[in-house]
């Protein structure tokens, strides 16, 4: 029988905020942690609600800021990988 090894684990990251609007600083932070802790992936989840802030963006258009943020870093291309 052939000796079949099961595939790497992937070493993921998850990075949550406000992101109301997401900004460099968040960018350069996820872009640093990534290759210094070696992950494969980090993923930005944005808080649907917020206990402090109120005044937040709708929610469709932070998440849609935050794939337009990365999408030049990510390794698959703007999917948030």
């Amino acid at each position: 029988m052939p000796n079949i090894s099961s595939p790497k684990p992937l070493n993921i990251g998850i990075f949550g905020g406000s992101f109301n609007p997401i900004h460099l600083g968040h960018v350069l932070l996820a872009v640093a942690t990534s290759q210094t802790r070696n992950l494969d992936k980090v993923i930005l989840v944005p808080v649907y609600k917020h206990a402090i802030k109120k005044d937040l963006l709708p929610f469709k258009d932070r998440v849609a800021m935050c794939k337009l943020a990365v999408s030049s870093f990510s390794k698959g291309g703007g999917n948030g990988g």
